[in-house]
């Protein structure tokens, strides 16, 4: 009886060939996760060719997900029959209003103050550390709400 050499099925080979795709992704990832990091007592990280080349190629970080503490916030208030305003915000997410968390009324209100945003035609800068102050002094000085 003779021994025939076996051949790789195709459904093999390309299971192979996926390993080694996501082998090789996960090793690319953790270097690129290395060489942000900031330097410290186990690693220096200098300002070395591969950390350049992999910083600005593939850069790594939070900033995708979070917004700069001093970027300017814009908060909406309402304002019904001339009464003091009252901010629109729906804050905290954990609140028993919010049902807990379980309720999308806070988290839809990024997108809709956004879609205000947009409409807005003049804006005044707030010299205050508190909005509700700014929103009471444009209403004293004549300033009407936006519907």
């Amino acid at each position: 009886m003779q021994d025939t050499p076996t051949k790789a099925t195709p459904g093999r080979a390309a299971a192979w060939g996926g390993l080694l795709s996501l082998i090789a992704f996960v090793l690319i990832l953790a270097l690129t996760i290395a060489m942000s990091l900031p330097s410290n007592v186990l690693a220096s990280r200098d300002g070395s060719l591969l950390r350049k080349t992999s910083v600005e190629m593939i850069p790594q970080g939070w900033a995708f997900f979070t917004k700069p503490p001093s970027e300017s916030e814009i908060v909406p208030f309402s304002v019904t029959n001339n009464s003091a305003p009252v901010s629109a915000l729906a804050p905290p997410q954990a609140e028993f209003k919010n049902l807990l968390g379980l309720s999308r009324t806070q988290r839809a209100q990024g997108p809709e103050l956004a879609g205000y945003v947009n409409e807005v035609t003049r804006w005044v800068d707030c010299m205050s550390s508190e909005p509700g102050i700014c929103a009471q002094d444009l209403l004293d000085e004549g300033g009407t709400p936006q519907k």
